[in-house]
């Protein structure tokens, strides 16, 4: 594989700019009760600089070529310029290095190189690759904000430095080696993780994400999923001496490296697999989800990616590497329905290759590579075949007919698959929100001729209410694991007809591809003619502007969107265009949103631009409070980016209401609150959190204030919940994510003027559940974000309360 080239070599810490990460170090392996614990990693980031006309002079015109691994770059016959770092040294612990750029910018005519020193002695030159085929899609999310760059290698010498070289006259800019140290302290000593026993291909052992010490706060956004219709097989290019003990060190410098270096939201691999037989989970998500991962440019969607832990070009993989390629192999491709030993033509490609295949197999740009390397390439044959016979009994190829009708003209849809042997097969429909099985039927499949399973598309004679459901078909061969089927599952969906029909199982859900899509959908549902906005800043580090931005858009009648501090998103854009947006209030100053983006309004005809801005939030939030005009009821949260989830909830309240909201410090009323209060005429103040949010001496300094506070977030916000039911509409609410990596969708959520609830992504938290089915004449629940926020069983608990 390309993106994780280790090689041996070694390091120094010189200077620059240390970035440290994580906070928790373990130094020792924990007792073996003891849960495991991140570790932390230390990125150093070391700009390189123009070289001198001596060391152009002195650069070969060509470099050795890697000992083994991926095709690279055209090599310049004369350099004509170049950067390069200063020498890096460290102690002598493993570390993991690599180069990046401004994605797009390094050309075929650069070429980048590293050398190392040794007792006292430069090495070489040596050639690192710089294609671009491990990554995630082009054009998926995750590409947006990625830097281009090198395979990840691992250094165990003196010193390492790094150089690019160019044959035009233009020095390549902004281009940077990362140093990474991923801890000398192992992660906690793995301890075995029982397999599966749910169907036919046994899950094998894998070492999770805690066991190797992941510090999950490197990672962003939340985890997608695709189809799998295939397995493949990368090699990480490293040395293959590594020690059992260093294999977390190696798999952390990994994760750092494609999260704070490239920009990439997780770790590239699905899985990994050490020298010794190991398997590790890379990618967050779930191992039994196809959870998309950044491996194979282009079909990442369409697969699963493994990565041998070393180089395999003329090494022989142990037999203990695959063996367990193929047990996770047959694990992986039994629950899609995949058959090893066949062939598919994956979406995007010219020509069928196997579901079981290398890297280099993948069709086309920008997958330009030798990986997996040619001793493993030439083991694949046998990971199908053992991958096969592990599987037991299987059927393939499984497809639905109908997945989709009108309400009340029930059709039937029938599953038809190739079962390999005679087998037993059972079919469910439930609801995609909930875990209830709706009907349930059973029939008999031979291999001649073939599973097909019918549903005529009603409960009994009784029509499902309109909403999606899931159509699964299991089948069992005879008694034990290996004849065991994994069920093939189908979403189908009943179309509602014009009034709505009946409540479904699922609530409304408004989401979008990230922040600004959702605050772009929420602002349709919200007040979609309106030719006015409200712009406020999708950073995280400037949520307290947006926090109190939708109190602002309700008393002016305008839509709140989003934006990014330097420029309008295109769907933003896109939004402003279709309203014909002729006033727009800016929330926040040109530090956190430009006068670039105020150029870019003006362009779009905005003729009235009004911005908020104060030298720190508090003032900001003063100024949006005079704008929103007298208000004796005032709401107040904490104004600190840690505590924004309890002020988040306040916003819908305070937009139903046309109250603004004042932030203030733990321990102190900031001067510019105190004015804005003063200015609003604020006679009564409700503040949300707990003490150790808000103190009880700010609350105290409060005119008339009322804390409504509970034991955690979820707690809170139903404590404000029901607050608001005294004082506003409550038969509609918005549920969101509490979870800090999904808090986002809440910013937008606000201008809906509803009660805001929190969730987990997969739990719903009691406090929640209870108040939900306590509501009075709950009449609707809408979710924000998607199903990686809040999930569909989750949002199916909120939606009981409204069917019962």
């Amino acid at each position: 594989m390309r993106v994780l080239r280790l090689r041996a070599v070694f390091v120094l810490v010189l200077s620059s700019v240390l970035v440290v990460t994580g906070a928790v170090l373990s130094t020792r392996p924990p007792a073996a009760q003891a849960a495991p614990r991140p570790v932390p990693t230390q990125d150093l980031r070391v700009p390189l600089r123009a070289m001198s006309a001596d060391d152009l002079r002195a650069a070969t015109a060509g470099a050795v070529a890697p000992r083994e691994g991926a095709r690279t770059a055209r090599v310049p016959g004369t350099s004509r310029s170049g950067v390069q770092s200063s020498a890096q040294q460290t102690g002598g612990g493993l570390r993991v290095i690599g180069v990046t750029w401004p994605a797009g910018e390094l050309g075929p005519d650069r070429r980048v190189e590293y050398r190392t020193r040794d007792a006292g002695a430069w090495g070489a030159w040596t050639t690192m690759s710089t294609s671009d085929d491990h990554g995630p899609d082009p054009g998926s999310a995750e590409a947006k904000d990625e830097r281009g760059g090198t395979d990840p290698y691992v250094v165990t010498s003196d010193a390492v430095q790094v150089r690019v070289l160019d044959a035009s006259a233009q020095a390549p800019a902004d281009v940077q080696l990362d140093v990474i140290d991923p801890s000398s302290a192992p992660a906690d000593k793995p301890t075995s993780t029982a397999g599966s026993a749910s169907g036919a291909g046994a899950k094998p052992t894998i070492y999770t994400r805690a066991q190797w010490g992941a510090d999950e706060s490197l990672r962003t956004g939340v985890p997608e999923y695709g189809t799998i219709k295939a397995g493949f097989v990368h090699h990480t290019v490293n040395a293959n001496n590594y020690t059992a003990s260093q294999v977390p060190a190696i798999i952390r410098g990994i994760y750092t490296f494609h999260t704070k270096s490239r920009g990439w939201s997780d770790i590239g691999y699905n899985f990994l697999v050490d020298r010794f037989g190991r398997t590790w989970e890379g990618r967050a998500g779930g191992v039994d989800q196809p959870v998309i991962g950044a491996h194979t440019g282009g079909f990442n969607s369409q697969l699963f990616g493994a990565a041998a832990i070393g180089t395999f070009n003329t090494a022989t993989p142990p037999a203990a590497v695959v063996n367990a390629f193929s047990k996770l192999f047959a694990w992986k491709l039994s629950l899609a329905h995949v058959d090893p030993t066949a062939t598919v033509t994956l979406d995007g490609m010219t020509r069928p290759i196997s579901t079981v295949s290398g890297h280099r197999d993948a069709d086309g740009a920008p997958n330009d590579t030798e990986c997996p390397g040619n001793a493993l390439e030439a083991k694949l044959p046998t990971i199908r075949a053992d991958s096969r016979a592990l599987m037991g009994a299987a059927f393939f190829n499984p497809r639905i007919d109908v997945t989709s009708w009108d309400y009340g003209q029930p059709v039937t849809t029938t599953v038809r698959a190739n079962p390999d042997r005679t087998m037993n097969w059972t079919l469910q429909v439930r609801s995609v929100c909930s875990t209830a099985v709706l009907t349930t039927l059973r029939g008999t499949a031979t291999k001649a001729a073939g599973l097909v399973a019918s549903w005529n598309g009603t409960f009994g004679g009784a029509l499902p209410p309109p909403g999606e459901y899931a159509v699964s078909v299991s089948a069992s061969a005879g008694s034990g694991t290996a004849n065991s089927v994994p069920p093939y599952t189908a979403r189908v969906q009943i179309n509602p007809p014009p009034d709505g029909g009946p409540p479904g199982y699922c609530p409304a859900r408004i989401g979008g591809a990230d922040r600004y899509d959702t605050a772009v959908q929420v602002a349709r549902a919200a007040n979609p003619q309106s030719q006015a906005v409200v712009l406020a800043s999708g950073a995280d580090a400037a949520m307290p502007d947006a926090l109190v931005s939708a109190p602002l858009a309700r008393a002016k009648g305008a839509a709140m969107l989003l934006t990014k501090p330097t420029s309008l998103p295109s769907v933003v854009t896109a939004d402003l265009r279709a309203r014909r947006v002729t006033t727009a209030y800016i929330v926040g100053g040109t530090g956190v949103i430009s006068s670039a983006v105020e150029q870019q309004l003006r362009s779009l005809g905005v003729t009235s631009i009004d911005r908020v801005a104060g030298k720190n939030r508090y003032d900001t939030a003063a100024g949006v409070a005079a704008r929103i005009g007298a208000s004796p009821d005032v709401l107040v949260a904490s104004g600190d980016i840690g505590s924004m989830s309890d002020g988040l909830v306040l916003s819908g309240p305070g937009s139903a209401l046309k109250r603004p909201v004042l932030l203030v410090q733990a321990t102190k009323v900031p001067t510019e609150t105190r004015w804005a209060l003063t200015r609003v005429g604020a006679k009564r103040t409700v503040v949300a959190g707990g003490t150790g949010v808000v103190s009880d001496a700010v609350v105290r300094a409060l005119p008339s204030p009322r804390r409504v506070a509970g034991a955690d977030r979820y707690a809170t916000a139903t404590a404000i919940g029901t607050w608001a039911r005294g004082v506003m509409q409550a038969q509609d609410v918005v549920l969101s994510s509490g979870e800090a990596t999904a808090l986002v969708d809440t910013l937008s959520g606000g201008q809906l003027g509803r009660i805001m609830l929190y969730a987990r992504r997969t739990v719903m938290p009691s406090a929640t559940a209870s108040w939900l089915d306590q509501a009075p004449g709950l009449r609707s629940v809408t979710v924000l974000g998607g199903t990686g926020a809040v999930n569909e069983l989750v949002a199916g608990r909120a939606q009981q309360a409204v069917r019962s």
